[in-house]
């Protein structure tokens, strides 16, 4: 084509709404693959030197690896040096450490958490349809969880709520328990979501598509389905998630069509009624007065464990006890006992390394994310509601859904000029603001839709 002809060419006319979308979920096809497979593995893990590794780990590394090497992820300089500032605290107060210490959980932490500061580079990559993979994908486990439950009054639950038999032991995850009564001695099983190790496992990512769905699409027949998989896994810590930020989801999306739901709620609840033990249910509520319960050990056990020693022990309580230490701690206790992330990090790493963590993970995950409230779910999820410290599966689950969803701007939006006809300003990056103006990248990126 000579010169004038490129200069008269006519203007191809820009690509359509449609083929706009399935372009941007092409680019993130890698993530939202590895983002799958992680919920499916979810029950999985493989030996790798005498040691257990949640499946999660082997299945994302070649995809990270590929991903910065094609340019598709870059390390994010803020979050770096908030990861490399932790790292660096951790490690110190492993070698002051009281205690008996673990290297390779040391090593597992820092290798685990780098992810943190990865983000999508430029156009390519992540984005928000990782958002509608994750609704898409609970969903089917929600209607499958259902399915599960209800089906237990037909079939043998060993073929319905266990993997063992179907598939090697030796790559299934050791210490989970997928068959749960709804309470002792019962009969009915808790639902755990057929791929999930436990039903909280399962309640907690049905909340997550919950307040995802609140928050981006508000389709009301969704919102009903998970409310119901809630119901059947029988798990407060979803309930919590849900109960805790649902308002503030519902009023942020502004989507949701309260009539719409309450007409679709009223026949579910009539189903339900007849299928759920709502006596099982709400003796959750009375569990915290009990030593030996699993409400017990997951919200008041870690203060008694610190209060029978930690605060009595001024250098464990300042700079823990020593990576893995908290096993030992653990098996000392005379009432059922759970290691929250928080409690594992205090333990463990002391006032002074969970302090310096803290201001790592919030600082990754709210720094000019889509939704606070999202990150602040995730992290409710992470530090409270599970023991996800060094849970490979869990941490890569919200890097996905909160950090890498968020479409990067390319470098020059990222740096605006300073004043008009300026030069932009290189080697600078700007702050990332929790609540990001239109002109921000992570703000740049359009609303979701349905």
């Amino acid at each position: 084509m000579t010169a004038a002809q490129t200069l008269f060419a006519p203007t191809p006319p820009p690509p359509a709404p449609g083929a706009a979308r399935a372009a941007r979920r092409r680019e993130a096809l890698p993530l939202a693959g590895l983002l799958v497979a992680i919920v499916l593995a979810n029950r999985f893990g493989v030996q790798i030197g005498g040691v257990q590794l949640q499946a999660a780990l082997p299945l994302a590394a070649p995809v990270i690896v590929w991903g910065v090497w094609s340019g598709g992820l870059r390390l994010d300089p803020g979050r770096l040096a908030a990861f490399a500032g932790a790292a660096a605290v951790l490690t110190g107060c492993t070698i002051v450490s009281a205690g008996a210490i673990s290297l390779p959980s040391l090593a597992l932490v820092l290798v685990l958490y780098l992810v943190l500061t990865l983000v999508p580079a430029g156009e390519a990559w992540g984005g928000p349809a990782l958002l509608s993979v994750f609704r898409t994908l609970m969903t089917a486990l929600a209607a499958a969880g259902i399915a599960q439950y209800v089906l237990q009054f037909a079939l043998p639950t060993s073929l319905l709520f266990s993997f063992q038999g179907l598939v090697p032991d030796a790559i299934l995850r050791e210490g989970t328990n997928t068959v749960i009564p709804i309470h002792y001695g019962a009969d009915i099983v808790k639902s755990n979501g057929v791929v999930f190790s436990e039903p909280s496992a399962f309640s907690q990512h049905v909340a997550l598509a919950l307040l995802i769905e609140l928050l981006f699409f508000g389709s009301v027949p969704r919102l009903v389905l998970y409310a119901v998989a809630l119901v059947v896994a029988y798990s407060g810590t979803g309930m919590v998630m849900v109960a805790v930020f649902g308002p503030f989801a519902a009023l942020a999306g502004r989507r949701v069509n309260v009539t719409a739901m309450v007409v679709l709620a009223i026949p579910a609840a009539v189903v339900l009624g007849a299928l759920i033990d709502w006596t099982a249910l709400l003796d959750r509520v009375d569990e915290l007065g009990s030593t030996q319960s699993s409400g017990f050990a997951r919200f008041l056990s870690p203060f008694w464990i610190l209060r029978d020693f930690v605060i009595d022990r001024p250098i464990v309580f300042l700079t823990g006890a020593g990576p893995g230490s908290v096993e030992g701690f653990l098996a000392d206790t005379w009432y059922e006992s759970h290691d929250p992330t928080w409690a594992k990090l205090m333990i463990e790493y002391g006032a002074v390394g969970t302090a310096a963590f803290a201001v790592f993970y919030f600082y990754t995950t709210l720094s000019g994310v889509r939704s606070a409230i999202l990150s602040l779910a995730a992290a409710l999820q992470y530090a409270v509601l599970g023991g996800g410290f060094l849970s490979p599966s869990l941490v890569l689950t919200i890097w996905l859904l909160v950090i890498a969803s968020q479409r990067a701007a390319p470098a020059r939006d990222r740096h605006p000029p300073r004043r008009p006809g300026a030069e932009p300003r290189l080697g600078r990056t700007p702050i990332p603001t929790l609540f990001p103006t239109s002109d921000q990248g992570a703000g740049a990126a359009p609303p979701m839709r349905p």
